[in-house]
């Protein structure tokens, strides 16, 4: 639901949901990787690179952890 509010420009209640999952389940590389979306469509970068990371470091060889990589190095390159 996160992402999908996200997507819609929700962003409060995308953050609120986004959160929740990660409380709910906080080894979800997808829902760090979604934060990081948020955030990053919100110009707060250092969360943003924050979250990437951190998707990226549960999920390293996986699909998740090489959309957070692509992410977080554009994000550090700016």
């Amino acid at each position: 639901l996160g992402w999908s509010l996200t997507d819609a420009g929700n962003y409060v209640e995308a953050e609120k949901h986004l959160k929740k999952a990660i409380s709910i389940d906080p080894n979800l590389p997808a829902a760090y990787f979604n934060l990081g979306k948020l955030y990053e469509v919100q110009n707060r970068n250092s969360l943003a690179i924050d979250a990437f990371q951190k998707a990226y470091e549960m999920d390293a060889s996986g699909s998740i952890g090489n959309l957070a990589a692509e992410r977080y190095n554009r994000l550090i390159q700016e």
